[in-house]
């Protein structure tokens, strides 16, 4: 009995190994998206203190030089965050070209699935028939061999 061997095994190996690979990428990507995530988020923190820290100076004695250096301070953290935000929706453009890579490379990895499943059953069906047949065969022979010996007595 010889066993099964798919033909397209070696194309349906390949086809994981992208599926893989884009799932890796994917993961990539959603990391890179929590990385800047937290940096806006540590951004936001930062102007909520520079706001705050701007409060109390105005209750007190004004350092026109402080307000000013503090003004400018907050303007380029606005500015590293909304650089930070432009990064993100980059990233999310990326993320569903991911997605979609994941998505088509999955469908083409199952459809070779279902090719395998199908000859797999074929090939067993087959096996079962020919299994059969020799059974069958056999039966015949001992069959004729006790009618022979019923004969011969």
């Amino acid at each position: 009995m010889r066993g099964f061997k798919f033909r397209l095994a070696s194309l349906l190996s390949l086809r994981q190994n992208e599926r893989d690979a884009a799932r890796r990428g994917l993961a990539d990507a959603n990391q890179a998206l929590g990385i800047l995530e937290n940096r806006i988020a540590e951004k936001d923190r930062n102007l909520a203190e520079l706001k705050s820290e701007r409060g109390t100076y105005l209750k007190g004695a004004i350092s026109v030089d402080r307000l000013l250096s503090q003004g400018r301070h907050e303007i380029l953290v606005e500015q590293e965050k909304a650089t930070l935000q432009q990064q993100v929706g980059q990233i999310q453009v990326e993320l569903q070209k991911r997605e979609s890579i994941l998505q088509t490379a999955d469908q083409e990895v199952k459809r070779i699935e279902k090719l395998r499943d199908r000859a797999l059953d074929a090939y067993r069906s087959e096996e079962q028939t020919r299994m059969q047949a020799e059974m069958d065969e056999v039966a015949a022979v001992l069959h004729q061999s006790a009618e022979n010996t019923l004969r011969g007595t």
